[in-house]
């Protein structure tokens, strides 16, 4: 569907001057991973899905500018929808106030609800 949308916008007979597609990306966690001698020989090593997670977990908040290729990026603990609104606030600064600025979001729940 954002696909479309982006098409739609690029094939304008006069392209607006900036087109933004969002999305997000995690949580992102760290997770240990076994090596070499990690564990005792014949014993696999396993992770439980329930382990402690000492430093939580990491998302990202990504806008892509179309025409110009360019990633605008944040890091937030949470997604949550008055975090992507105070991103979208920062990124749509950048721009003059006069000027049309289309952001192309996927419909992901905590973009419309706080």
């Amino acid at each position: 569907m954002k696909k479309r949308y982006i098409e739609k916008l690029t094939r304008m007979p006069h392209n607006p001057s900036v087109v933004l597609s969002g999305d997000e990306i995690g949580p992102i966690q760290l997770i240990p991973q076994g090596g070499s001698g990690w564990f005792p020989k014949g014993r696999p090593g396993r992770i439980p899905a329930e382990y402690h997670k000492e430093f939580g977990t990491t998302c990202y908040f990504l806008l892509l500018n179309v025409y110009h290729q360019q990633l605008s990026r944040q890091v937030v603990r949470s997604k949550h929808a008055v975090n992507w609104l105070a991103f979208l606030r920062e990124e749509r600064s950048k721009y003059p106030t006069d000027q049309v600025v289309y952001i192309v979001q996927d419909g992901f729940s905590s973009h419309w609800t706080p």
